[in-house]
């Protein structure tokens, strides 16, 4: 049966841990029902884990580390993923699936016709993190406050831009950024813009894609999943 995986500030050097984290605590006592002697896996959010066995004390709960500690599955590629704010529902959505291919970081972006504006950051990093106990990843991607086109496009690395009459997307083998425009589309403004950071125009493929689907398919194709 897979063991229940939790990622925190964990000291796994240590045999012994003890937790009054109010969050996890409710999650393993009246969400779980985790008693006394379930093994569980508990990572550090830095590349390694170990199992551990439950003892409930008190209003915690004690962690004995059972065997030796190992590496989780981090991404060696630093993939970011500069993504036009969808609505609220379609930004989570990417953010959890994002994670599971192994991007390092996703920016919700502001461009010239991004709609909606408002992202709770908060909630993005919980289900960030979510994501990473779930797939057995052993860091959580770091999720940004909201940046503008020209912030996002002034940073370093090689940059690729959706749209359709790009270059197909088989041909472009490396990436450190890729950007994602709104239901609107880029502006030719933008796209010119693009063109004098050296960011390259890529096409996913004959059709349409959603901008969260496109998110998607670029997070597997230039992150160490693809």
């Amino acid at each position: 049966m897979k063991m229940h995986r939790f990622m925190g500030d964990f000291d796994l050097s240590s045999e012994k841990i003890f937790s009054e984290d109010k969050e996890l605590i409710h999650q393993l006592r009246s969400v779980l029902k985790i008693g006394k002697g379930e093994k569980m896996i508990l990572c550090d959010g830095k590349g390694i884990e170990a199992v551990f066995v439950s003892v409930p004390e008190g209003k915690g709960m004690t962690f004995i580390r059972e065997g030796s500690v190992r590496s989780a599955w981090t991404p060696r590629k630093h993939l970011t993923l500069c993504l036009s704010v969808p609505k609220k529902e379609n930004l989570e959505i990417v953010v959890q699936k994002a994670t599971e291919l192994g991007v390092s970081k996703i920016i919700p972006m502001i461009s010239a016709r991004t709609v909606k504006t408002g992202v709770r950051n908060d909630r993005l990093i919980k289900i960030a993190k979510e994501a990473s106990e779930q797939s057995g990843r052993g860091n959580v991607p770091e999720i940004s406050d909201v940046m503008s086109f020209t912030e996002c496009l002034s940073m370093d690395g090689r940059k690729i831009i959706l749209h359709p009459d790009g270059e197909k997307s088989g041909e472009i083998s490396e990436a450190d950024m890729v950007f994602i425009g709104p239901e609107g589309g880029w502006t030719d403004e933008e796209l010119n813009s693009a063109a004098s950071a050296a960011a390259v125009k890529v096409c996913l493929g004959p059709m349409v894609m959603r901008a969260e689907t496109a998110a998607i398919v670029a997070s597997f194709l230039w992150s160490d999943i693809g």
